[in-house]
C-alpha cells in the first residue's frame, strides 16, 4: 500500500459520505475513498445513511469489517441531516465530504486539506469532474461543470475571481463549526448552498478557498428533464434561504457569476456553441421557474441519471 504521504497540514481528517439509495455507486465510491485515505497519516471514514431503502447498508458494513477506520451511522432522510451528523460524530479536525455516487481521485484529500494550513480558512471546495461524453445534450447542459474556470465571480472580491460556492460533491469544513454555529442547518434543503452562505456571512470571502487540483469524478445529468429538475431545486434553495435567513440576503451581489467569454472562445467553436446554448437554456429555464414556482412544490430529489462512473 505504501507509506502515507505528508500533506503539509498534519492533523486528523474525517471523510464523510452522506448516502441515500446509492447501492449502485457506493462500492466504487468507497473503494476510491479508502484508497485516498491511505495516503494520509490519520484519517477516518464515516458513512451516514439518511432514509436509505436499498442494500447500501450491507455494502458499507462489509467495507467497515475489512477496514478498521470506517464507521457507519444513520439519520432520518435529508442530506443536510447526514452532513451535520457526520460533523458531530467526526474525530478529525477537518471534515471532507464527498457523495456516494462520486469517485474521488487518489490525491484529492491531500489537495483538499492543504489550504487549512492558513488559519483563516474555514471551508474548501473541490473540483467535481463530470464523466466525459461526446453527446451534444450532455455537453450543452453540463458546459459550466465541464469547464469550471469559465464561470467567474461577477465582481472579484479581494482579487479572487473563482465563483464563491461550496460544491456539494466535494468540500471540506473545520469540525468546530458543527458544534456551535449551524442552527437550523439540519432542515436546509440545500446543504452546500446553506454552508456557502453561512461561511461567507460569518467569516468573509477569504475563509472560502477552491482546491482546483482536488477532483472527484461523477456522472452528471444526461437529459433536459433532469437538468430542469436539478436547477428548479437549486433556484428554490436560494430563494428559500434568502427568504428564511435575511442575513444571507446581503450576499446576493457576492454570489453572482458571469461567463468569461474570452476563456470560452479560446476553447474553440464547439465549446463556444455549447456555452451559448447553455446560456439560452439557463435563461429560459429560470424564467419558466419564476412563472411556475407558485404552482409547484420543489423538494430534494434523486436524479435518475446517476450511474456508476466507469
Amino acid at each position: 500500500m505504501g507509506q502515507p504521504h505528508r500533506t503539509g497540514y498534519d492533523t486528523a481528517i474525517t471523510v464523510g459520505i452522506p448516502v441515500y439509495n446509492e447501492e449502485r455507486t457506493l462500492t466504487p465510491c468507497l473503494d476510491a475513498v479508502v484508497r485516498a485515505a491511505t495516503r494520509l497519516r490519520d484519517a477516518e471514514i464515516i458513512v451516514c445513511f439518511n432514509g436509505t431503502t436499498d442494500n447500501g447498508r450491507e455494502i458499507a458494513r462489509g467495507f467497515a469489517q475489512r477496514h478498521g477506520n470506517i464507521r457507519v451511522i444513520e439519520v432520518p432522510k435529508g442530506k443536510a441531516r447526514a452532513v451535520k451528523a457526520i460533523g458531530d460524530a467526526a474525530h478529525g479536525d477537518i471534515v471532507v465530504f464527498t457523495d456516494g455516487d462520486a469517485v474521488i481521485h487518489k490525491d484529492a484529500l491531500q489537495h483538499m486539506i492543504q489550504p487549512f494550513a492558513d488559519e483563516a480558512v474555514v471551508a474548501v471546495t473541490g473540483r467535481p469532474v463530470p464523466w466525459p461524453s461526446k453527446g451534444w445534450c450532455h455537453n450543452i447542459i453540463n458546459a459550466r461543470m465541464i469547464h469550471p474556470d469559465a464561470e467567474i465571480a461577477l465582481t472579484p472580491i479581494n482579487g479572487i475571481r473563482q465563483k464563491p460556492f461550496i460544491h456539494g460533491r466535494l468540500f471540506a469544513l473545520r469540525r468546530k463549526i458543527f458544534h456551535s454555529e449551524l442552527d437550523g442547518f439540519e432542515d436546509a434543503l440545500g446543504d452546500d448552498t446553506f454552508l456557502t452562505l453561512h461561511v461567507l456571512t460569518k467569516y468573509g470571502r477569504d475563509a472560502l478557498r477552491c482546491a482546483t487540483d482536488a477532483h472527484t469524478s461523477y456522472m452528471p445529468v444526461q437529459s433536459v428533464r433532469s437538468w430542469w429538475r436539478k436547477w428548479s431545486r437549486i433556484w428554490n434553495e436560494l430563494d428559500t434561504l434568502y427568504l428564511e435567513r435575511p442575513e444571507f440576503a446581503r450576499l446576493k451581489p457576492m454570489m453572482r457569476t458571469k461567463i468569461d467569454w474570452h476563456y470560452v472562445r479560446r476553447r474553440g467553436a464547439v465549446v463556444t456553441a455549447c456555452f451559448l446554448l447553455e446560456r439560452l437554456l439557463h435563461t429560459a429555464g429560470r424564467a419558466a421557474y419564476d412563472v411556475t414556482r407558485p404552482l409547484r412544490t420543489v423538494s430534494w430529489i434523486r436524479l435518475e441519471d446517476t450511474k456508476v462512473v466507469p
